[in-house]
Parts: structure tokens; sequence; C-alpha cells
């Protein structure tokens, strides 16, 4: 069973890259349904209250951690806390190259129809082996039966959900049911990175758990807020739970 550590209210799993890999591997295999999400600082700031989306996080199969400040609040409240700073993105084309391998198919759901069309033409360029059975706007009108109707006669093996937190989350707790595709994932950003539209932070950056910076200063009014506020608020909520932790 898949290890699991508690950052405040979301319990998140201790996984590598390649388990991932292998559990969905043995989704599609088995034709069983798999639920993936990711656990952010700004998700668990926003799930702190948001019951909806704690819930939906909850109910996931695996929810993987997501960013430097969500891995060293692990080792501040667990020790030796997570194994790695997994991030999705980081494997995004890798993943997307191995579907193709195993001829898996894929939809995708989000980001803008001219984001989608740029990121459908590269994958097409670069990746001429992935099936693509379809993509959607996530923009749209994402809750009309006619969606799921369109997915589900697509016969995707995966399922990959980008339209920002909590919409994505949940949009695929309240439709996982009826979906009737292997995995489902949650993958915020990743199309607008494969689109080439959103442009990760210099390696060193990265290397320093520091891309953060490097999103506010390329997109200030998206990011400003979230960051700014929002890793002071993270911060104390887990130096507090720390804290209550010790004096038990």
């Amino acid at each position: 069973m898949m290890k699991t550590l508690p950052i405040l209210t979301v319990r998140i799993a201790d996984v590598l890259y390649h388990e991932v890999l292998r559990d969905i591997s043995d989704a599609i295999d088995k034709r069983k349904q798999l639920v993936i999400m990711y656990a952010s600082m700004h998700i668990i700031n926003l799930a702190q209250s948001d019951s909806a989306l704690a819930g939906a996080l909850a109910a996931a199969d695996i929810v993987h951690p997501d960013g430097i400040g969500v891995w060293l609040s692990s080792k501040l409240l667990h020790g030796n806390g997570f194994r790695d700073r997994f991030n999705w993105s980081d494997h995004a084309h890798e993943f997307l190259a191995f579907s193709a391998e195993r001829r898996w198919r894929i939809f995708i759901l989000g980001s803008t129809t001219e984001s989608l069309m740029k990121t459908v033409a590269r994958l097409r360029d670069e990746i001429p082996e992935l099936t693509i059975a379809g993509f959607k706007n996530g923009f749209g009108d994402v809750e009309s039966a006619a969606l799921i109707d369109e997915i589900n006669q697509a016969h995707p093996d995966i399922l990959w959900v980008g339209m920002g937190s909590p919409k994505q989350e949940l949009w695929i707790h309240q439709h996982r049911s009826v979906l009737q595709c292997h995995v489902i994932q949650s993958v915020g950003d990743a199309i607008s990175l494969l689109a080439g539209e959103k442009i990760r932070g210099p390696r060193f950056f990265r290397g320093l758990g520091l891309e953060w910076v490097f999103r506010i200063l390329s997109h200030p009014t998206k990011y400003f807020s979230r960051y700014v506020f929002g890793i002071p608020r993270f911060s104390a909520m887990v130096l507090k739970d720390k804290f209550i932790s010790k004096g038990n």
C-alpha cells in the first residue's frame, strides 16, 4: 500500500514518478479506474477553507506532492518526509512518449481551444505515434452530458484535466463515476506548458526551489497573490501544526 503523509488536512502520497507510472499501467492493463491529483502549496491552502476540494482530494487514489513548499513542509512535520520533489510537469512529455509506445489513447480537457490546438499540433509533430483521442476547451460548458458522452465515445485510456484548482478537482470528483476511462488525472498548467505558452523557470531556479519567483516576475497578475500572501499563510499553518504536535 502506498505510504501517505498528512500536510495540514491533506494526505499526500510519498511517491516517485516510476511508481505512478506503474500504477497507471496497472489500471489500464486491468481495466480499472485510477484517479490522480496533486497537492501544491496553493491547493493545500485552498483546501483549508473549501470542504468540497478537501473531499475531492481525499477521494482520489493518488495525491502526489507538487512543489518545494510541500516537500519542505514534509521534512519539517515528518522528519524524512517525501523522498522526492515530485513535479508532474517535469515528466509530462516523457509520459506522453511512453503512452505512445504503449498505444494508450489520451483525451485532453482544459485550457482554451487555441492552446489545445497548439498542444495537439506540437505533440503530433514531436510524438507522431501518440493517439490523441480528443480534446475539449476547459472554459466552455464542462457540466453538460454531451461532454461526458463525447469523452466516453472517444474511448480514451487516459483523461487529462487541466482547468486550474479547485475547478479541475471538483469536476473529476463529480464525474468520475460516469467516465469510462481508466486513468483520470488533474494536470494543472501542463497543457499550457506543452503548448509552449508557459515557460518553466531556468534550471538553476528550479534546482533551488525558486521557480515561484520566476512565475511572479513573468506573470505578476496571476501569481502575486498566490505566492506573496500564500507562502506566509501556508508557512504559518505548518509551523502551528508542528508546534501543536510537539505540545502533544
